[in-house]
């Protein structure tokens, strides 16, 4: 599991705006290490537009680590993490001291997520998402549940 981290001067948690780096941790073993360090490209002074840009190219490098971690995650960095399917967690530290607790709460949500799995799930090819439609023929046999 990776779990991306904005982090301050100190290495601690921070805003996204007052971030320094993105760092992307991995568990190997019982030890949480820093795979890869993002470095952030925008000034807090700039714009939205800006901020949303970075993003964007940030969502790209994050491959596969699916869950981000800030002190607050707010406007338009909420909106495109959120909308980019990513896990958002809110915490204060050193990252050490909350990685596990969120590895815990991420593979208790996947499986609770997965025992209660729609079970006409495998009558869509690609996973729903928020902009698809459902056909009337699996909103039927949903309803009929």
């Amino acid at each position: 599991m990776r779990i991306a981290v904005f982090v301050n001067s100190q290495l601690k948690a921070s805003t996204i705006d007052e971030a320094v780096n993105v760092h992307i941790y991995e568990k190997k073993g019982d030890t949480w290490y820093i795979k890869n360090t993002i470095p952030i490209t925008f000034a807090s002074s700039n714009s939205l537009g800006a901020i949303r840009d970075f993003l964007e190219i940030l969502i790209e490098k994050l491959h596969n680590c699916k869950i981000v971690v800030a002190q607050k995650i707010l406007g338009v960095a909420y909106n495109v993490l959120d909308r980019a399917g990513f896990h958002l967690w809110e915490f204060d530290g050193y990252p050490e001291s909350f990685l596990s607790f969120i590895e815990k709460e991420e593979i208790i949500k996947r499986y609770e997520l997965k025992k209660d799995s729609d079970p006409f799930e495998f009558f869509l090819k690609k996973p729903v998402k928020a902009s698809m439609k459902l056909t009337s023929r699996y909103y039927c046999m949903k309803t009929m549940i």
